[in-house]
């Protein structure tokens, strides 16, 4: 045997893309191509001479894509709607299979936690909300309630669980680790109790960063000579948080600037502003009018610092900071337009919490089918 072949090395898997990577492999981007095509041009099939000309891969590369993607149950070749292109054998367009993979997707929040079960299409199959304060519930206790009812939804839709998604808010290692003071979370390895118990790839990431991504997971890709542009999302509510999107995925800002008073996570945050006052009492309060007025100045500022160093075309505003304070938007952007920022970026704000929340589930359930579908259904 040749001594200087690594056989160990080629027997191995590549390593997978970090979370909430674009579609980086063509068996990603193919699906990903496939997929968008059903649900945003009113259901149309798809080509193989599309795929190559979308992602710009060869025709060879696209084959073994789409044939590794059909052997896993992925797609279908629809022979009854084949064309003629030219000459050659007719070509069968692409679809989504019908399969009964089920993907959970959990958003956990401070006092509500929302729990669906996705088809691959991100449909959903079955929802549920599990009411707790988690930081006054034992860790154990709620893992417990999380795990109940993905089973309950599970059973009641049946089909195969195959991947389970979690997003929280605070800091989330790459190993699935949590640091979430708003929670009572510290160190909390949630993906690897997770993992344990229902033995199948388990994703947990902060929340933020899953807002970018929902959108990332409904737009067509860019073509090959195209950076697209940056989008920076900053989140203030029972904590405050930011990430920014780019060629390459979405990207958590693990640590914010610093404000005057102090870090922002911890002076920015509703709680960290008003103490034991909730935001609809305060807003209503000319008491506390300034000090709300305070928080989106320096929730302007941290952002102003952000897109200094991070150069968005859009920014991106979630969370009831913004949402529920009808002042706040309009001071953050004066803060923001006042600035020297060599470009301007488009202020953006979401509004809904329920549509954010369930964009977010739906994003991390997505996650690992979409970056790297021919891993699903493999040992982890």
């Amino acid at each position: 045997m040749p001594q200087d072949l690594n056989y160990e090395a080629m027997f191995t898997p590549p390593p997978e893309p970090p979370i909430f990577s674009r579609p980086l492999t063509p068996a990603a981007k193919a699906l990903h191509i496939i997929r968008l095509n059903k649900l945003n041009h009113a259901g149309r099939l798809t080509l193989r001479n599309e795929i190559v000309a979308a992602t710009g891969a060869s025709q060879p590369t696209v084959a073994r894509a789409v044939t590794a993607l059909l052997n896993k149950g992925l797609l279908r070749e629809r022979p009854d709607l084949a064309e003629v292109q030219g000459r050659g054998r007719p070509s069968s367009p692409l679809e989504i299979a019908p399969n009964d993979w089920r993907l959970a997707g959990i958003a956990v929040g401070t006092r509500e936690t929302f729990v669906a079960l996705y088809d691959i299409h991100g449909r959903i199959i079955a929802d549920t909300v599990v009411h707790s304060r988690v930081a006054q519930t034992q860790d154990s206790d709620f893992l417990e309630h999380i795990i109940a009812a993905v089973h309950r939804l599970s059973t009641h839709a049946g089909g195969t669980l195959m991947s389970l998604g979690v997003t929280t808010s605070g800091y989330v290692s790459p190993e699935g680790c949590v640091d979430a003071p708003n929670l009572g979370w510290h160190h909390m390895n949630l993906a690897e109790r997770l993992r344990y118990h229902f033995a199948l790839p388990v994703s947990v990431t902060s929340a933020v960063p899953a807002i970018l991504a929902s959108e990332i997971q409904s737009e067509d890709l860019p073509a090959a000579t195209d950076t697209p542009p940056r989008v920076l999302v900053l989140f203030a509510d029972d904590s405050i948080g930011a990430a920014f999107s780019n060629e390459l995925g979405v990207h958590s800002i693990p640590t914010l600037p610093s404000t005057k008073r102090g870090p922002a996570e911890e002076v920015l945050s509703t709680s960290g502003c008003l103490g034991s006052v909730s935001l609809s009492a305060a807003i209503q309060s000319p008491h506390f009018r300034e000090v709300l007025d305070a928080r989106a100045r320096g929730l302007g500022e941290v952002a102003r610092e952000l897109c200094a160093e991070h150069q968005p075309a859009t920014v991106v505003l979630a969370g009831s900071a913004f949402s529920e304070d009808p002042r706040a938007p309009k001071i953050f952007a004066e803060v923001i337009r006042s600035s020297s920022l060599h470009c301007q970026p488009e202020l953006r704000m979401i509004r809904s919490h329920q549509d954010m929340v369930q964009a977010i589930a739906r994003a991390v359930a997505l996650d690992r089918l979409l970056r790297a579908p021919l891993s699903l259904g493999s040992t982890f």
